[in-house]
């Protein structure tokens, strides 16, 4: 969509002159005139912050590209972005986009490598800044609260491997674990409880499920070799 049609489209829904819509976010006129005559051909990031800030309830992805809902919904819409074109589109608007990659977490059957991973298509998380991978689900194993298929953001979570028990227990997390034997890696997402035995402690983080139907185990935490804390969920294109 061309920057003169979203402007227009963004003062009819307001229901305003460019001159009065410019006071109101805080812009000289000229800026907006500019923009409807097509002599500046996109709305810079400082501008749409402005207008985001005065009218909240406006999609800074749609100002910025056209793309997407011109609305934010009573949830955060995530923006999947799978073409060359919507990505440069993107990172000149300025965009921050989490990569989702190709590993899958399946309840630790499926082996991931980190370091050889494909990026499958970008996001935009508006309310996701520190963010870095989107990873799938499979198994039954977290319902209801994670379904198979859904799209899990997470990021890095750095510990102290001499004081394994100062991570956030009770949250949910992204465990990527070395088979001793084969040497390959599993995927598990898990809620991370802690032992009550100190030596125990030391040793192991007890992974829990949120499906009553899978029993808890243990993962040894010195076969760690990544930890990624879940910060949200997609189903669709929702936020979770």
């Amino acid at each position: 969509m061309e920057t003169r049609i979203i402007v227009e489209t963004l003062l009819k829904s307001l229901d305003m002159k460019a001159a009065t819509f410019a006071k109101s976010v805080g812009i000289v006129p000229t800026q907006v005139y500019d923009l409807l005559s097509g002599k500046v051909k996109k709305i810079s990031d400082s501008i749409a912050d402005k207008i985001i800030a005065a009218y909240p309830e406006y999609n800074k992805f749609w100002l910025l590209t056209g793309e997407g809902e011109m609305l934010n919904s009573s949830k955060n819409k995530a923006i999947e972005i799978e073409c060359e074109e919507d990505y440069q589109t993107a990172i000149k608007a300025g965009l921050r986009l989490i990569p989702e990659t190709s590993f899958t977490f399946a309840a630790g059957q499926t082996e991931l490598v980190v370091q050889n991973e494909t990026i499958a298509r970008y996001w935009y998380l508006p309310d996701c800044k520190d963010c870095e991978g989107i990873a799938s689900m499979q198994g039954n194993s977290m319902l209801p609260a994670y379904p198979p298929g859904c799209k899990l953001v997470l990021k890095r979570y750095s510990y102290d491997y001499d004081n394994p028990n100062s991570i956030p227990f009770g949250s949910v997390f992204g465990i990527v674990v070395e088979d001793k034997i084969t040497g390959d890696y599993h995927g598990h997402i898990k809620i991370l409880r802690r032992y009550r035995d100190f030596e125990m402690s030391k040793k192991y983080w007890i992974a829990h499920s949120v499906n009553s139907e899978f029993d808890d185990f243990d993962i040894e935490i010195a076969q760690v070799r990544s930890l990624w804390i879940v910060k949200q969920h997609i189903v669709s294109d929702i936020i979770l």
